[in-house]
């Protein structure tokens, strides 16, 4: 058999590279603050946006000296087990609930 081929509209390639702008927008933040924690703070205002010459990981050992790092993690991740465990059992029955009531306001909220 032979596979049809699919013709590349323009509306795609700018689809694609609008994709490929915002993963990069939301992408960068991440990264200069990952480069930055393995920078001292003079190189930091060196070069910002430059990739660490060293490793500096004195900034790490200051993170769990100085504030109680684990204990933020630890409150996160409860946070969020029970925040979802809320979702997993409230939302469903919303959902029910706005599905089976036909009316203006639930159909916006459908939307």
């Amino acid at each position: 058999m032979e596979r049809a081929k699919k013709r590349v509209r323009a509306r795609d390639i700018v689809l694609f590279i609008a994709v490929i702008f915002l993963a990069l927008l939301f992408i960068y933040p991440v990264f200069f603050a990952l480069i930055s924690a393995f920078k001292s703070n003079g190189d930091i205002l060196k070069d910002p946006a430059a990739l660490p010459t060293t490793l500096y990981v004195q900034n790490f050992k200051d993170l769990f000296e100085q504030s109680d790092f684990a204990g933020a993690i630890r409150n996160s991740v409860i946070m969020t087990v029970v925040s979802e465990i809320f979702i997993i059992l409230i939302v469903p029955l919303a959902a029910y609930g706005i599905e089976r009531r036909k009316s203006k306001v639930t159909s916006l909220i459908y939307t």
